[in-house]
């Protein structure tokens, strides 16, 4: 949860709330928050369409509930425990829709109240001479609309927890304790009120005891004040000669005195009462962990719908520590193409024994959405949510790195082929035996010889780390290396006879169907001729010299 940087969270919140900030996009460190690690870096997030995860993921009702998702999937996973702890809540929801429905009921609620506590948290006041920007979060007005409006959806929330109906899971008991316990704490009073400010800053009823201090009203009467101008714009006449009096416009008084009144009692209550407490709220601690509490509330009814609505089998997986990354899946399906689709063709993979997989076939055969596959099941597994696939054993990763061939740029000063070196270099250097990495071919960009022998220094590097690695190529003498040595893991596409499975089984693929990938867009030697005719015709090609 949100406990030991609350501003960071806070800030990003404002982002979200005035459209400044998306809840998708890589992963980046915000203002004004302490690095946190994070699970990939952003060509990763990219190649492995951790948006598209997002997207079919996230059926949060809430901005914190969103943040708490996208910071999941983008961060370190906790503990093996920890994982399991979240595991048992999703069965308990699983078996319990009364239960589910009553917290979902209760994230509605609460969403609706949420943007009145960021947008207080935040709020500037223009006054009602000024205008509302929404983007800037400023308000016409003097902020008493926003404080009442902003108030309620902690206090309420944790009086709503209150109410729910007993849990069993260690996980929702720590959930749903950390939101009742907050209407004991001193945000909870302050934001309930009223608030007074004292000597010693700003105090709750209990807290200020028998102490002098000034008590906040939300409003622009003030009682005592009013009385006090009143008397003054009553009295005031008398105090001049009635010839004086008769000939002066002291029946503008009123008019004067309430231009004092009103900047006086707003500025003061700003500057003392409602920046003083938003500021409070943005930065403790205590508010931090019961928004915490509801994101991850709200996080986890997320994965129960999203398990709910998978075309076909979803398993929570055994998830564990060890000293180097193992993954066994059977019938694994892509957890975002699979969605929808009931007929998604499920795939066994092992990486266990052998450190090297060689993943090789025809183009278009589904080598790449195999590797997304395997990192998407990875991500899911590890923020203890559902993945598809009949048996499912994995440990932690702490790092998931996917590099695909690139185009070096005009200030590149080492070619393509440098370009792409230095991403395999930053890899590995990050790599550990934890790490799972995807290789979509490698060292392109030179002659065929040079190609093979770095490719084999660079498997050789990984395969002695230890670690997860995953090699798409279509180098078939590249596997066959390897093969010979008794080094790795090879799987290829399956064919039926002329028709691609896309079912992957034992074996090295030596032909890559160039030709009906051509033919399918349209640009085989025939097509060519037709088009280079086309062009004589038109003029366009000067036909070649006798």
């Amino acid at each position: 949860m949100f406990v030991h940087n609350a501003r960071g969270p806070a800030k990003r919140l404002f982002d979200l709330v005035t459209g400044k900030a998306e809840s998708r996009g890589a992963p980046v460190f915000e203002r004004d928050e302490v690095e946190r690690p994070l699970i990939m870096d952003e060509a990763t997030h990219q190649v492995a369409e951790i948006d598209g995860l997002l997207d079919v993921l996230d059926t949060t009702r809430t901005l914190i509930g969103k943040e708490t998702l996208y910071r999941s999937v983008t961060g370190q996973a906790r503990a093996a425990e920890e994982i399991k702890e979240k595991q048992e809540a999703l069965k308990e929801l699983a078996s319990d829709k009364k239960l589910t429905s009553v917290l979902d009921k209760l994230l509605r609620e609460a969403a609706v109240k949420e943007k009145d506590y960021y947008s207080f948290l935040f709020a500037k006041y223009t006054g009602y001479m000024g205008s509302t920007d929404p983007d800037k979060l400023e308000f016409q007005g003097y902020g008493y609309a926003e404080h009442r409006a902003g108030m309620k959806l902690l206090p309420e929330l944790s009086e709503d927890a209150g109410l729910l109906p007993p849990v069993k899971s260690d996980y929702l008991k720590r959930l749903v304790s950390t939101l009742v316990s907050f209407g004991d704490k001193r945000e909870c009073k302050l934001m309930e009120g009223p608030v007074y400010k004292t000597f010693g800053g700003l105090k709750t009823k209990k807290e200020k005891g028998f102490k002098p201090g000034v008590k906040f009203r939300p409003g622009l009467i003030k009682p005592i004040l009013v009385a006090m101008f009143a008397l003054i714009a009553a009295f005031a006449p008398m105090m001049f000669d009635p010839e004086i009096a008769l000939h002066t416009p002291l029946w503008m008084l009123p008019f004067v005195l309430l231009g004092v009144y009103i900047p006086s009692v707003t500025s003061f209550d700003q500057e003392t009462f409602l920046y003083p407490l938003s500021k409070l709220f943005a930065t403790s601690e205590e508010t931090a962990k019961v928004l915490g509490a509801l994101g991850e509330l709200d996080e986890l009814l997320s994965f129960q719908q999203y398990g709910d609505s998978y075309s076909t089998k979803v398993i929570l997986p055994e998830v564990f520590s060890a000293t180097a990354h193992t993954l066994e899946l059977k019938g694994a399906r892509n957890p975002i193409l699979g969605k929808k689709d009931p007929d998604y063709v499920p795939n066994d993979i092992k990486l266990k024994d052998e450190r090297v997989t060689f993943i090789t076939g025809p183009n278009s055969g589904g080598k790449t959405a195999l590797c997304k596959t395997i990192t998407q099941i990875q991500l899911l597994a590890q923020i203890g949510c559902y993945v598809p696939a009949d048996e499912a054993s994995l440990s932690i990763v702490d790092g998931i790195y996917y590099q695909t061939p690139e185009v070096n740029t005009l200030s590149a000063d080492v070619g393509r082929f440098g370009t792409e070196l230095k991403h395999t270099k930053a890899i590995f250097m990050k790599t550990t035996p934890n790490s799972l990495v995807v290789l979509d071919e490698l060292a392109e960009g030179t002659t065929y010889e040079e190609k093979l022998k770095t490719s084999i220094t660079i498997l050789d590097g990984f395969s002695k780390l230890g670690n997860s690695t995953l090699l798409v190529t279509h180098n078939h003498e590249l596997a066959d290396h390897y093969r010979k040595q008794g080094i790795g893991i090879f799987r290829q596409v399956g064919i039926e006879g002329d028709v691609l499975t896309h079912r992957f089984v034992d074996g090295i693929s030596k032909i890559s169907h160039a030709h009906k990938v051509a033919a399918k867009i349209g640009f085989t030697e025939a097509d060519i001729n037709v088009f280079l005719e086309e062009k004589k015709n038109s003029g366009v090609v000067s036909p070649p010299p006798v």
